[in-house]
């Protein structure tokens, strides 16, 4: 599963992993992906656990409800409850909402 794709595709905002070489207009999203990988002895089925911390930077709390858009993506996307944050950034004058979730996925080989 390629999440920045999902990302981008469900909520229409600007995505990186990792970070952007220049910060874009707001609203933008940075992510992280954390895998856990395990299968079977044979290595037929894997199950990837996906721990992303996403990173929504806004100039308004909920600017363009791009809030909205990402609690609904990990909520119908990627069927999970999530853990949020926000904090105000004085020296970048933005708002950081930050959510956590996890989710598992399955592959065949």
């Amino acid at each position: 599963m390629d999440i920045k794709e999902v990302i981008a595709n469900e909520t229409g905002i600007k995505t990186r992993e990792i970070r952007f070489l220049t910060p874009p207009g707001h609203p933008y999203i940075i992510f992280n992906d954390e895998n856990y990988c395990y299968g079977s002895d044979n290595n037929k089925a894997l199950i990837i656990n996906h721990t992303v911390s996403l990173e929504l930077y806004t100039k308004t709390i909920n600017q363009d409800e791009s809030s909205d858009k990402v609690e609904k993506l990990i909520l119908d996307t990627f069927c999970t409850d999530y853990r949020r944050r926000r904090e105000w950034i004085e020296s970048e004058e933005h708002y950081l909402t930050v959510y956590d979730f996890e989710f598992p996925e399955k592959k065949r080989r």
